[in-house]
């Protein structure tokens, strides 16, 4: 099977980061992880990370934001019994404190 596509959304719940004054962006993104069987660790798959993006403004997305990433055309081979893991996170400049929660969705293109 080859994974083809990944379609991520993110709608926050919650903010209560606080960027110190200039510090510019907090990126949310999404990554593909792997499992070979018989394999507990998981692996980031290649390629696989999605920045999503938004019309309102970062560094602090309001409560209500929705934020939303595509990716297309990734040809990576997915062997049968191969877990996959989709995981996301926030990354931001050094000073940048705080929590975003939200609710995480995703669809993935198997062929």
């Amino acid at each position: 099977m080859t994974r083809e596509s990944i379609a991520t959304y993110f709608s926050v719940s919650a903010n209560t980061i606080i960027p110190p004054p200039g510090a510019g962006d907090i990126t949310i993104s999404a990554a593909l992880f792997r499992s070979e069987t018989p394999s507990n660790t998981f692996v980031i798959i290649p390629d696989s990370r999605v920045d999503l993006t938004s019309t309102q403004a970062l560094p602090n997305p309001p409560v209500g934001t929705a934020l939303r990433g595509f990716r297309y055309n990734l040809n990576i081979k997915v062997r049968p019994e191969t877990r996959l893991l989709l995981v996301f996170f926030v990354t931001g400049p050094v000073g940048v404190t705080g929590v975003i929660q939200g609710f995480a969705g995703a669809g993935v293109g198997i062929e």
